[in-house]
């Protein structure tokens, strides 16, 4: 480790050491300040690109694990992840719930007893079906040569439900988890690429659990991780959490964003603005020609012809049709002059 690196780790444990009391204010009973804050340490000398991160996003992100009581380790239940922010130009530290982190808060509030996550590789005997007569059935393969990452189909997750034989499940396909992956911010870097299989997981446990008696921990750690990423500032924007501020911690003063960086930020969330709507121009028509005398006369002569053949008709019809006025034993007038 670089002497640059370690007078920033001997920084943060300066700022850690201040914000204990705060932080052991607000961590739940099941863990002790002390032990978070050994424990965010040790992640930190694991990833040393988590100490070029501001250190107010890195007491951001440990007190997260402290209210939500999920200690960020290699079990899954949570993370610190960088992220570089280029618009201001530093590494930001991020929360991050795990799939172990999310089973263990939404089994707090009693109603879940258990929630089992699994992943399915290629080989494996496994079918699903949905609807008034749900199935589930998974055999893995254990005699492939290699069960590597590439070779994950699918994942699933089933509960537990307390004074119920009912277990709903939940299966997301390769291809839904690789499609909610490219939309992270971390789907190139973190977890992502370390423990695609527990990241996997968590995707379809945190898909599942919105369909369970959901705790106010586990609604909260799905906001705080929409809120990373989606690039949120304050990470616990929209949840119960209590940020930095509301602490009394004092931090050093972070880099601001450049007026010219928030007009273009401005200019890039404005709609675009509808092209105008041409007016359809009407099709141009040639000049009608001018008939000639001889072409006049002719229509003319056509239209006596076809007028004195309806007349010669109507008067054969009408002739036709009263046929009684030929006959002498009808027509009185025929007896007279006979």
């Amino acid at each position: 480790m670089t002497t640059a690196l370690v007078q920033k780790k001997k920084t943060l444990e300066d700022y850690l050491k201040q914000a204990a009391p705060q932080i052991a204010r607000v961590i739940p009973q099941q863990l002790s300040a002390d032990r978070l804050m050994r424990i965010a340490l040790s992640a930190l000398s694991r990833n040393p690109k988590l100490l070029e991160c501001t250190p107010a996003s890195v007491l951001q992100a440990v007190m997260l694990s402290a209210q939500l009581g999920l200690e960020p380790n290699a079990l899954g239940h949570s993370y610190f992840v960088p992220f570089e922010n280029r618009k201001l130009g530093i590494v930001e530290c991020v929360f991050i719930p795990g799939y172990r982190g999310l089973i263990d808060l939404a089994k707090r509030g009693g109603d879940i007893v258990d929630i089992e996550a699994r992943a399915v590789y290629a080989g494996d005997d496994f079918k699903f079906e949905y609807g008034l007569l749900p199935l589930l059935h998974h055999v893995p393969d254990f005699n492939a040569e290699e069960r590597t990452d590439k070779d994950v189909i699918a994942v699933y997750a089933v509960a537990s439900l307390k004074d119920s034989t009912v277990r709903p499940f939940d299966v997301m396909s390769r291809k839904e988890i690789d499609r909610i992956r490219s939309k992270s911010r971390s789907a190139n870097n973190g977890p992502w690429v370390t423990d695609f299989v527990e990241m996997a997981r968590k995707t379809v446990v945190r898909r599942f659990v919105k369909y369970l008696p959901l705790t106010i921990e586990a609604a909260n750690a799905i906001q705080v991780e929409d809120n990373g990423e989606a690039g949120e500032r304050k990470l616990n924007a929209g949840t119960d959490l209590k940020g930095l501020e509301d602490i009394g911690i004092d931090l050093p003063e972070e880099p601001k964003q450049s007026k010219a960086d928030k007009l273009a930020d401005a200019l890039k969330d404005e709609p675009d603005e509808p092209a105008p709507i041409e007016t359809p121009k009407a099709p141009e028509t040639a000049a009608p020609e001018v008939p000639s005398d001889e072409e006049v006369a002719a229509k003319l002569d056509s239209i006596k012809e076809k007028q004195a053949a309806a007349e010669m008709a109507a008067a054969e019809k009408e002739e036709n049709a009263e046929p009684w006025k030929k006959d002498p034993r009808f027509n009185p007038a025929l007896k007279e002059k006979k």
